[in-house]
């Protein structure tokens, strides 16, 4: 093998594993980082969910009134709050099953 061939095989193959180092960092913090920001964003509306329900309990009530089509409704939106010993204390578009109790 040529040095000159040997030279430019070194320097294509340290570049290529120096860019896939690169690459794979850059991709591991931006999944954290998302992560961490839907974490957040949950947390938050999580607790604005728990204040605004369990601070106001008898003026607020889930709207029965609203007549959604299931298909127009996203699975999201089901909000069910549970005391400390895992009762539904507040449920809101409730479509999907009970948190199965603990084993």
């Amino acid at each position: 093998m040529k040095i000159r061939t040997r030279l430019s095989l070194q320097f294509f193959l340290l570049t290529a594993g120096i860019f896939t180092a690169m690459l794979a960092f850059t991709y591991k913090q931006f999944e954290q980082h998302v992560e961490e920001e839907v974490y957040i964003a949950l947390e938050s509306k999580s607790r604005t969910m728990a204040k605004m329900v369990l601070g106001h309990n008898e003026s607020l009530r889930p709207l029965a009134a609203a007549k959604l089509e299931p298909t127009n409704l996203p699975a999201a939106a089901n909000t069910t709050i549970y005391n400390s010993e895992f009762r539904p204390v507040f449920i809101l578009n409730n479509v999907t099953d009970q948190l199965p109790p603990d084993k």
